[in-house]
């Protein structure tokens, strides 16, 4: 569940809809580049595809925030509201702001991002039970910050090569690379 503040201070639970990841920050060719496989070795590419999610996932876990290019739907019910900041970070884009019969709005509106969260702000006051707002969060295409894939390559390699990860036969290594490149991207509490 996602968090919305509206005016007055009152937090607001907002329904997610659905979640829908569109695009993973790395790709397969990048992943065997950096685990130094053949390109032309194919017999564990699903298997790579599919550490390229749980890794991306882990990370997400770990900062609380969409790295994987992401398409959220939001339903809050009874809104009535000139404005709503929603905790969601990595904010790319609105796709659509639609009303009860899932027509859109077309009030004009304007939006701040900021690093934990983004805040829509419209002209006048809105009045629909429920309302939808479909938006963008994460990173598409080249966009994504060199260090946070490089955490994902870590991840990756970790889980992949048991050799090189936090786990030895003996028992646990504490190597903490990728939590300690991630720290800076994580939300902070107060």
């Amino acid at each position: 569940m996602i968090n919305c503040l509206l005016s007055g201070n009152i937090a607001w639970s907002c329904t997610q809809e659905t979640k829908t990841k569109l695009e993973y920050p790395i790709k397969l060719h990048e992943v065997k580049k950096h685990l130094r496989m053949d390109a032309d070795f194919v017999d564990d590419d699903a298997y790579l595809e599919s550490l390229i999610k749980v890794a991306t996932s882990i990370a997400e876990n770990y900062v609380e925030k969409n790295i994987a290019y992401t398409e959220t739907q939001l339903r809050i019910d009874n809104f009535c509201e000139s404005w709503i900041k929603i905790h969601d970070g990595n904010f790319s884009s609105i796709k659509s702001i639609l009303n009860a019969s899932s027509v859109a709005i077309s009030t004009t509106y304007t939006t701040y991002k900021h690093d934990d969260f983004f805040q829509i702000e419209w002209e006048s006051t809105i009045a629909s039970d429920p309302i939808y707002i479909n938006y963008y969060t994460g990173y598409e295409d080249e966009s994504i910050p060199a260090i946070l894939k490089q955490a994902i390559f870590i991840i990756i390699a970790d889980l992949y090569d048991s050799q090189r990860s936090n786990i030895d036969w003996n028992g646990y290594k504490d190597n903490r690379v990728w939590q300690t490149i991630l720290d800076p991207y994580r939300i902070i509490r107060f």
